[in-house]
């Protein structure tokens, strides 16, 4: 979903805001401001150990020649899945919101998503290294159909996002809205950019051209994540008996050198005890 705020130059500059989503009821809802865009999605792994190590996203949205833009707002939805060790999946968010004084011609942001927990996962989750990732903007046909018949638990299934019916008002796609029900998940991934590059727009379109393009340039970057599990008890007693017997083949031997040094070199006082006097009967018979 994306919306340019701009304004329009042969109306007194009046504000307008420019929309696409790929739900089409939205597209419905907001048709007279739509815009559809054009979308070049882009999967690369750097070192070909078959992870995705960054997603590279290029939006290129239609605007008249006498439209400004100076505000971007755009939610790219990702699904993020774990696997092997942890068979879990959700929908992670990537939200850009960029704004400027001067009428722009592109937006660039790089930026890394990160895991954002609140809570634990469940016993059978181990804390382990994110080598396993699977991101993907749009599943293909045969993606999908593994979805479908994978055994991972799917977080949020029933709160997925920009999934409005027939019965969707403007409310569904309100970016407060979204962000709202999104950050109240107890697992949930953030996309962080620190250095957004806004390219002003640097001259006017020549009078035979009537419109050109807004062109958002988003960089995804899936750096290793941790995961924290609560164990069960049978975790609990493996880790502990790791623990232990280490610790005993080390000590064990080095007790029993210690002791059997004591006693046979007599290094301390020692004396024999005996319960019954010398010559004296047993206190018990049979």
């Amino acid at each position: 979903m994306i919306l340019l705020g701009a304004t329009d130059s042969s109306s007194n500059d009046e504000a307008i805001t420019l929309s696409w989503c790929t739900n089409e009821y939205g597209n419905e809802i907001m048709s007279s401001t739509t815009r559809i865009p054009m979308i070049q999605i882009m999967e690369i792994d750097n070192d070909d150990d078959g992870t995705i190590d960054s997603a590279r996203l290029e939006v290129r949205v239609p605007i008249k020649s006498n439209e400004r833009v100076h505000k971007v707002w755009a939610l790219a939805l990702f699904e993020y899945k774990l696997k092997d060790f942890v068979q879990v999946e959700w929908e992670a968010a990537a939200v850009v919101d960029e704004q400027s004084s001067l009428p722009g011609r592109g937006l660039v942001v790089d930026g890394e998503f990160s895991l954002h927990q609140r809570d634990l996962f469940s016993a059978f989750q181990r804390k382990y290294v994110v080598l396993f990732l699977s991101i993907s903007l749009f599943p293909s046909e045969n993606e999908t159909q593994q979805t479908s018949t994978s055994s991972a638990s799917a977080l949020y299934a029933d709160q997925t996002m920009l999934e409005a019916g027939m019965d969707a008002s403007v409310e569904d796609f309100l970016p407060e809205n979204l962000l709202r029900n999104y950050t109240a998940r107890d697992f949930m991934s953030v996309y962080e950019y620190r250095y957004p590059v806004w390219l002003p727009r640097t001259s006017e379109l020549p009078v035979d051209q009537s419109f050109s393009y807004f062109d958002l340039n988003i960089t995804v970057r899936f750096p290793t994540d941790t995961i924290q599990y609560r164990p069960n008890f049978g975790e609990t007693l493996k880790h502990g008996l790791m623990q232990y017997i280490p610790f005993y083949i080390v000590i064990a031997p080095l007790i029993a050198f210690v002791k059997h040094f004591l006693f046979e070199h007599q290094v301390i006082e020692t004396e024999v005890v005996s319960e019954m006097p010398y010559g004296s009967q047993k206190l018990h018979r049979f």
